[in-house]
């Protein structure tokens, strides 16, 4: 086969190692950023870190300027709502405590027989991650030649522990426990638990009631009360590290102006070490492998610091312009976002919608109505008839709230909703599309909520 040579022309766009940082660092979320900083600082020597210079709080003349600090910010807004803190310091300072290590506690401090908390341990041990016994108990009879009748007392005293539930070998154990802890009694209950799960998972109540000879309304009581159970007793002691959102930027209003802070308070603030420059030069002559080393520490440092900065100034800009376009949000609420896309914030911003896109992926805002992801701003939308646009959360709003003011005993069924919506904001939807909105929040559909409203105890099957 001859060889030929080919000659033509195409385009090709080729990013730069230093383009890349760039966009790395505009995606990087608030801890990714701290984080990214104290990796760089390790690995260039021609990073160093300088004292912050406290930003002006909200009074903007020289003789009332002040240091902005969170904490007084944040303590400010939350007396605002009137709330009490349910937490302390002491739920953040303290080490976590695990699942089998706060049982053992328990367990040491019980007054259980001795033979009892001599097999308590070994029980302990054999707990998962959400405080089920993964054990057959006359399998471990047999093997450790234990007296069967010992180990289930053993087994009853682990299951009158803390948290109530634990050491059920599987589900419907583990619900028949906490149903025995109750006051009242559940024997009904119970017997839903053991023979009808899978009849109150497809919420088939008539059958439950068919069975066990009761009203729906006691039916529906009782599926309510087993549905209030906990299935997973070993939840607050998750083995998973709790993740705190840390938002980064403030939205707070002074007067009747909005105004953007960012959030710089574990941020080290970068400068270039002219220093470490000059100290390296007054050692002599250096070599060409030593210059090329600097010479990239210099570049990669005054890149990274620049990146930085074109962060926080893409942050503030696009904040700026969703309390222009979004600023019935910050007065009253969820329901008042208007449809906003990225292409359109990237036209008027002149930029390209992957920059608005990076920018805002992984970033949170603390604002008067609770921290938000800066991506929750940007709204699909639907065009009434009059040509306006409407938000779906605003819609979605208004079906939450219909739903909830709905007549006992006469639910709003999917058409009745569509034609309010049509009603109120001249859009015609499908059933379709209002069934998906109401599953997307949860709501059950007309059939269940009907059932919850049976208030007469005189209906039978």
């Amino acid at each position: 086969m001859p060889l030929k040579l080919n000659f033509g022309l195409n385009q090709k766009l080729t990013i730069s190692h230093r383009m890349q940082q760039s966009l790395t660092v505009l995606s990087l979320s608030y801890e990714e950023l701290n984080q990214a900083i104290q990796q760089e600082l390790l690995e260039n020597p021609l990073l160093e870190t300088v004292k912050p210079v406290h930003s002006p709080s909200f009074h903007r003349t020289h003789s009332e300027a002040q240091s902005f600090r969170m904490y007084d910010f944040l303590e400010a807004n939350y007396k605002k709502t009137n709330k009490v803190s349910q937490f302390s310091a002491e739920d953040y300072l303290s080490e976590p405590v695990s699942l089998k290590s706060y049982v053992l506690q328990q367990a040491e401090m019980s007054f259980f027989p001795k033979k009892v908390k001599v097999l308590l341990p070994v029980l302990i041990s054999y707990l998962d991650d959400r405080a089920y016994l993964n054990l057959d108990i006359e399998e471990m009879a047999e093997k450790e030649k234990i007296p069967l009748h010992l180990l289930q007392e053993s087994l009853k005293a682990l299951q009158s522990l803390e948290p109530i539930g634990l050491g059920g070998r599987n589900l419907k154990e583990c619900l028949l426990i906490q149903l025995r802890h109750k006051k009242e009694d559940t024997k009904k209950a119970e017997l839903i638990v053991k023979h009808h799960l899978k009849n109150i998972i497809d919420k088939k109540y008539k059958a439950i009631a068919y069975d066990l000879n009761i009203s729906m309304e006691e039916t529906v009581r009782l599926c309510r009360l087993i549905q209030s159970l906990e299935p997973n007793p070993a939840r607050n002691f998750s083995s998973q590290p709790t993740v705190f959102i840390r938002p980064d930027l403030y939205i707070y209003k002074q007067g009747t102006n909005y105004h953007v802070i960012l959030n710089k308070e574990d941020t080290p603030n970068l400068r270039f070490s002219h220093e470490y420059v000059k100290a390296i030069k007054k050692t002599g002559k250096l070599n060409p492998q030593e210059k090329k080393y600097l010479n990239e520490k210099t570049t990669s440092a005054r890149w990274f610091i620049r990146a930085i900065q074109q962060r926080q100034e893409k942050i503030k800009k696009i904040a700026n312009y969703l309390i222009k376009y979004q600023k019935g949000f910050f007065e009253k609420g969820d329901s008042y976002l208007q449809p906003l896309k990225m292409q359109d914030l990237a036209d008027e911003m002149a930029v390209h919608v992957s920059t608005i896109s990076r920018t805002v992926n992984n970033k949170y805002a603390y604002t008067p109505q609770g921290i938000v992801a800066l991506k929750h701003f940007f709204q699909k939308g639907l065009m009434t008839e009059r040509g306006d646009f409407i938000s779906i959360s605003r819609i979605k709003e208004a079906i939450k709230q219909w739903i909830n003011e709905e007549e006992p005993g006469n639910p709003l069924s999917d058409g009745d909703i569509r034609d309010k919506i049509y009603e109120v904001f001249h859009i015609y939807l499908l059933r379709r599309s209002i069934s998906q909105y109401r599953s997307s929040m949860n709501i059950p559909p007309i059939r269940v909520r009907k059932l919850s409203f049976l208030k007469t105890p005189s209906i039978r099957i």
